[in-house]
């Protein structure tokens, strides 16, 4: 791909990014304004109705929190299947086929485009085929890193901010956007069995070992 098609590219991607965020803020507002009637309101059901109503402003709650944090940097990963386009990222919003990195189809994004499968949700196998797939790194809003890979063509960089410009806000991405398919499998092993995780000091033993945490309380 030309300097002129990578800008192009770019423009297109981070023009997606833009409408990605335009619609979390609105779904965040209306998540807001249904946390608010929910708590004026939950002190008029009987007792029955409370329960269903308190476990709906759980998870309302629940939703906002992760509206919050992925409005600024929604997905790290897109994925073009021949039936759908999805994007992985920290959180789900699956009415944007926005998809969290705990789930059954994030695995895909260690793949290389060609045949790929996952697993459903009523854990039969999906088999498809991956035509592209794109690696993000958003910073408050703004691709600082784009690369893709197709079928017919090896993975290339497409954009690359230079992170002295970043110094001031810079953080360094978490190990879920940057991680690679081995710690990922480590992630996911059976939680029936002992798992021991070995590595020389410093070698990310305990933030693999956290991030596995927060996915078997996560997974379904």
């Amino acid at each position: 791909m030309d300097q002129a098609n990578k800008q192009v590219y770019f423009e297109h991607a981070q023009e997606n990014l833009r409408g990605a965020i335009e619609i979390i803020k609105q779904t965040l507002q209306k998540t807001k304004d249904s946390v608010s009637k929910l708590q004026k309101s939950l002190h008029t059901f009987n007792e029955d109705d409370k329960i269903v109503q308190s476990k709906l402003l759980t998870l309302d709650k629940e939703k906002l929190e992760g509206l919050e944090l992925m409005q600024n940097s929604p997905y790290f990963n897109k994925c073009e299947l021949n039936d759908e386009t999805i994007y992985i990222g920290k959180f789900s919003l699956s009415d944007e086929h926005i998809y969290s990195w705990i789930s059954p189809i994030a695995k895909i994004r260690f793949e290389h485009p060609g045949q790929v499968s996952y697993t459903l949700p009523d854990k039969t196998e999906k088999q498809s085929t991956m035509a592209r797939k794109d690696q993000y790194m958003i910073v408050d809003g703004k691709i600082i890193y784009l690369s893709t890979e197709s079928l017919d063509q090896p993975r290339e960089l497409i954009y690359q901010d230079y992170f002295s410009n970043q110094k001031k806000n810079f953080v360094l991405p978490e190990i879920v956007a940057q991680m690679e398919k081995a710690q990922d499998s480590v992630i996911r092993a059976s939680y029936k069995n002992s798992l021991l995780i070995s590595g020389p000091a410093g070698s990310g033993k305990t933030t693999l070992a956290l991030h596995r945490v927060a996915y078997l309380l996560q997974s379904p």
